[in-house]
């Protein structure tokens, strides 16, 4: 049963909301396990068929794949790889990292800057929900690598958020770390003196 509304899922998916590089595709057939859409399939091609089994490089898959352009769900002219006008639920996001991958690696020095970042609360333009959040502008005169341009606006990458406050943690924990340290030893003095 969960694997029949995992492939309803995904068909929906595929047939209502698939933008390729700007262009709507229309999927011909209906996604079985282990099809991908026709790598051949061009962006403006209006009947893009499913072909089943396996990837470009020939490796079998149980997978939706598609291997050029951008993807949309919800807009016509996806920006990124994955463009998504909506809210998206997930188990969770994993990000690269490994040392592996980077070159140049420095300390970060102005992590302090995150405490001149306002939290606001704000209503969206273009339906009016109330919302929290930070102003991307903002995060730009501090921490440009955190903010994209997303079409004519600015976007922030949330979750890098967190690495400048990883670094206050870490500089608040040394500092209570000496005061208990401190605190401990002043206790000391004062039984001394007591006695």
């Amino acid at each position: 049963m969960l694997e029949k509304r995992k492939r309803n899922l995904i068909w929906m998916i595929l047939t209502a909301a698939l933008v390729v590089g700007g262009s709507i595709f229309a999927i011909s057939s209906k996604y079985e396990p282990g099809a991908t859409l026709n790598p051949s399939c061009q962006p403006g091609e209006t009947n893009c068929t499913v072909k089943k089994g396996k990837f470009v490089d020939g490796t079998n898959t149980n997978d939706a794949v598609y291997t050029a352009g951008n993807v949309g769900i919800g807009t016509t002219s996806p920006d990124e790889k994955l463009t998504v006008n909506g809210s998206v639920k997930a188990d969770s996001f994993i990000y690269n990292s490994d040392r592996r991958l980077k070159k140049n690696i420095k300390k970060l020095e102005n992590y302090r800057d995150i405490l001149k970042i306002d939290a606001v609360r704000f209503d969206w333009k273009k339906d009016g929900k109330h919302d929290v959040g930070i102003i991307a502008q903002e995060v730009q005169k501090y921490f440009p690598e955190f903010v994209k341009k997303s079409g004519s606006y600015l976007a922030v990458d949330y979750p890098k958020l967190a690495v400048p406050m990883l670094n206050l943690l870490q500089e608040q924990e040394k500092r209570l770390d000496k005061q208990e340290k401190e605190i401990k030893e002043l206790k000391e003095m004062i039984k001394k003196l007591q006695k």
